[in-house]
Parts: C-alpha cells; structure tokens; sequence
C-alpha cells in the first residue's frame, strides 16, 4: 500500500495506510470477474458500494474495468483479423496457431490482476493497466 502524507503545519509526517481487509480483498478479486459488482449500491437493501468506502477496491475496479475493455477491443480486432484471413485460401496453419495463442495475454493479465488483489497490492496490470480510467 501506499504511503499517505499527513501535514503538521512546517513538518510532513508519513503515514503507512492500512493493509486492506480480506471482504475488501475478496471483492477486489471479484470484480476482476464481474467489474461492476463493487459498484453497486442498494441502501434500502444495506449493499453500499464499496467504492465509495475503500480506495483499494475502487483501484482495482478500475483495473478491471480497463482489462475489460481492452478484452472486449482485443477480441473484436481478432474477429475481424480472422475473418479477413479466412477469406485468402493460402494461408498456412501456423497463422491460426499463432493467432489462437494470442489468448493467453488477457488471460495472464486477469491472473496478475487477481494475484495483486489477494495479496493486497495496488500494482497495474501490464501494458494496459496505466491507462487514465478512474472508477
């Protein structure tokens, strides 16, 4: 976690945040599933947002948010790359090959993400995770 500034008139005192709790963990974890989940908020039912309550949970709905949409571009760009190949009757195996194991990045950024989760880390994701999306 990160450290928190506090100002004492002249002075600045560093402050160490708390470590986030394990329903703060777990629903950073599964908004890496369902992305919209933290955010919603039902009061006359007693469900508030968690983003509106924790820093770290709204970090990593963020996060997944971003991964959702760069997932979302990633497939439609594979999409149309596939159907345009389709149409060309030379193309050899090792192009479809090459381009079925393309799937394994969103999926290793879904683990990472989920791995900084669990343990309590506010890290992006790579290559994508520094884009400006605030939840």
């Amino acid at each position: 976690m990160k450290d928190l500034p506090k100002v004492h008139g002249d002075t600045v005192e560093i402050l160490e945040a708390a470590e986030p709790t394990t329903s703060e963990r777990l629903i950073a974890v599964v908004a890496y599933f369902f992305f919209f989940l933290p955010m919603i908020s039902i009061p006359k039912m007693g469900i508030y947002s968690y983003t509106d309550q924790s820093n770290f949970v709204k970090y990593h709905a963020g996060q997944s948010l971003i991964l959702f949409i760069a997932n979302h571009a990633f497939m439609l760009l594979y999409g149309v790359a596939l159907l345009v190949l389709m149409q060309f009757d030379n193309i050899p195996a090792i192009v479809y090959q090459t381009m079925a194991v393309t799937w394994v990045f969103p999926a290793l950024m879904l683990f990472a993400g989920i791995r900084n989760a669990s343990i309590g880390n506010e890290k992006p994701l790579p290559l994508i995770g520094k884009l400006p999306i605030k939840v």
